[in-house]
């Protein structure tokens, strides 16, 4: 017979741990997107997407379905969905008549399928060129421009220079994008590339950024050569690069044609920033202040009314309060301990984890 592999509790507690963080900041993040809201009135806008598996194969959907934040934790929260992140120009599939499903939150009859939705592989769970899973212990870029997502190893695969440090502030765009704006890209690349990703022979520009009123600003800047265009793959581009594109009438219809008409948009770049922002100030990833405020002022709120109630004296409450601190962190560290070295059969805490991860998809689905 097969052994069974045994592990300790403490890894047990350890992967929960990171399950609860990952929880926690799905919450944070989705803090500002009201579960009780569909925003199908909205019409097609920017916003997190969530792919519904149920609705497209189980229901029979003829099309595939994305839904909304609000939808996804309240008309699908008992459905299998992925979670796609940012998609721009999407409208929310609930309710209508390809999702074969009714919007709990609109309640009336939506009349028509969402005709300018793009679907994409993402939609079957699938992302990159290699048309894999998501990987969550991986590095993965999302695309300035179309949104996908690849693996780290993938654009390694297709690059002859080094793909920058994650770390390294800086726009991804996929090689796909940069050739689709073939337009107008050649011209920006030795300015607001970063300098490793420069095709090979071609160096930074020294050439000095002058607006002249009237003019296009695309034309003052020098094309790069066809023969060193074709090296071009994927492009890690300096931070604000498209605060610089020309938005003459000319590249206007020149961004519309790579069907990019919203590279220029002064709110989807706010938009872009603020996410950005927010994901620069999370200080503490496993526990929030906030939480961590709420928490200590109930327990201060909580002590000191055990501390003014009238049914001992105080230097008897004082020591119940003093005594429960010490058996606490006592508890604490010999819990600790037992966690970490106590093997158990892998059979039966598989059980726990499947408990633990239903309590915590009321955070994320």
């Amino acid at each position: 017979m097969e052994e069974k592999k045994s592990i300790s509790v403490g890894e047990i507690i350890e992967q929960e741990k990171l399950l609860e963080e990952e929880a926690q900041h799905q919450l944070e993040e989705y803090g500002e997107d009201n579960e009780d809201t569909c925003k199908y009135d909205q019409g097609y806008i920017t916003q997190r997407v969530f792919a519904c598996e149920t609705c497209y194969i189980e229901n029979g959907s003829k099309q595939r379905v994305g839904v909304c934040y609000g939808c996804s934790m309240t008309c699908h929260v008992q459905h299998k969905i992925y979670e796609l992140f940012k998609k721009r120009n999407f409208r929310c599939d609930c309710g209508t008549p390809s999702s074969r499903t009714t919007c709990l939150i609109k309640t009336e009859k939506i009349p028509e399928d969402n005709s300018k939705n793009h679907y994409n592989h993402n939609f079957d769970g699938k992302y990159c060129w290699c048309d894999g899973l998501e990987d969550f212990e991986s590095v993965m870029y999302q695309c300035e421009l179309c949104c996908e997502w690849f693996h780290i190893e993938c654009i390694r695969n297709k690059e002859e220079r080094p793909v920058p440090d994650p770390d390294t502030p800086c726009d991804f765009v996929c090689v796909d994008c940069m050739q689709r704006g073939s337009s107008f890209i050649p011209h920006y690349i030795q300015d607001f590339l970063l300098p490793d990703s420069l095709p090979v022979g071609v160096s930074p520009s020294s050439q000095k950024e002058e607006e002249v009123d009237g003019k296009c600003q695309m034309e003052t800047r020098e094309r790069v050569k066809e023969e060193e265009w074709k090296k071009v793959k994927n492009g890690f581009w300096k931070k604000g690069w498209r605060k610089h594109l020309c938005t003459c009438e000319s590249c206007n219809a020149k961004y519309d044609e790579a069907k990019m008409d919203f590279v220029t948009d002064p709110k989807d770049m706010e938009d872009k920033e603020n996410e950005e922002q927010d994901s620069e100030e999370e200080d503490e990833p496993i526990e929030n202040q906030t939480r961590k405020r709420k928490i200590q002022s109930l327990l201060e709120s909580s002590q000191e009314a055990f501390l003014q109630s009238k049914d001992m004296s105080n230097s008897q409450k004082r020591e119940l309060v003093r005594g429960f601190e010490n058996y606490s962190s006592a508890l604490t560290q010999a819990l600790k301990q037992l966690y970490e070295t106590k093997p158990h059969n892998e059979e039966v805490t598989e059980k726990v984890r499947r408990r633990r991860r239903m309590e915590l998809k009321g955070c994320r689905r």
